[in-house]
């Protein structure tokens, strides 16, 4: 569905305040914003969720889920100002969420994965965890969960734990060579060479080459647990 098209819909809806639909439309942009994520079209997604946040913010307006759609939103923000290399602005962004849902529960949910991920991105990891935990039940759409829970549990040396979780998260996020190199480094310590050699070209090849420590790490990887390979990278 194409945003205009899709805001030419919402703002038919929006002449008769309450339509029951509006927090599903809003929800499916929503959705939609998040596949445009994991494709790396940023600049799309900003646009998006701009939109998102402003039709939620309508005085008047009546959508029965408007909490959770504003702190999904906030949340896929902060997402990308981080991969963006944008960290300092993030927690203006995101704090909001803690509010928005702070009665959410470590479940397998969305608002689980909302909140859990806003916490990571706040650098409130213990307090993120459990949220976390919960909402990866919900399978592939709490992708973005997987990701911060599969590298929280890389660096705590959780190897076996993580490696499903990164492994579902590079398979969704295929474009994050951060995501993929916690993948590599994952397999490395599980002694699955070959599998971590291949994951380490990977990351090689999509790292922006302007990225040099993120490329030197891949390369050295790849030409630790398999140098005679290092000439396909």
């Amino acid at each position: 569905m194409g945003t205009p098209n899709f805001f030419d819909r919402l703002d038919v809806l929006g002449k008769n305040r309450g339509a029951p639909n509006t927090d599903l439309l809003l929800a499916a942009h929503l959705a939609d914003a998040r596949a445009k994520y994991q494709v790396r079209e940023f600049a799309a997604v900003g646009r998006m969720i701009e939109r998102i946040l402003g039709a939620a913010s309508v005085e008047g307006s009546r959508i029965p889920q408007r909490d959770d759609l504003v702190a999904g939103a906030l949340v896929l923000k902060g997402q990308v100002l981080y991969d963006e290399g944008h960290g300092s602005l993030v927690p203006e962004v995101v704090t909001p969420v803690i509010d928005l849902i702070k009665d959410a529960r470590p479940e397998a949910s969305r608002r689980s994965a909302d909140l859990g991920i806003a916490l990571m991105l706040l650098g409130r990891r213990t307090e993120a965890m459990p949220f976390l935990e919960g909402a990866v039940g919900i399978g592939l759409p709490a992708w973005d969960a997987a990701r911060w829970l599969g590298l929280a549990l890389k660096d705590d040396e959780r190897y076996a734990e993580a490696e499903p979780l990164l492994s579902v998260a590079t398979t969704c996020l295929p474009g994050f060579p951060t995501v993929r190199l916690g993948w590599a480094q994952t397999l490395e310590r599980l002694n699955r060479f070959a599998d971590a050699a291949e994951q380490y070209r990977q990351a090689a090849l999509t790292t922006d080459p302007a990225d040099t420590a993120m490329l030197e790490e891949a390369l050295s990887g790849a030409l630790r647990v398999a140098p005679e390979d290092l000439d396909r990278c």
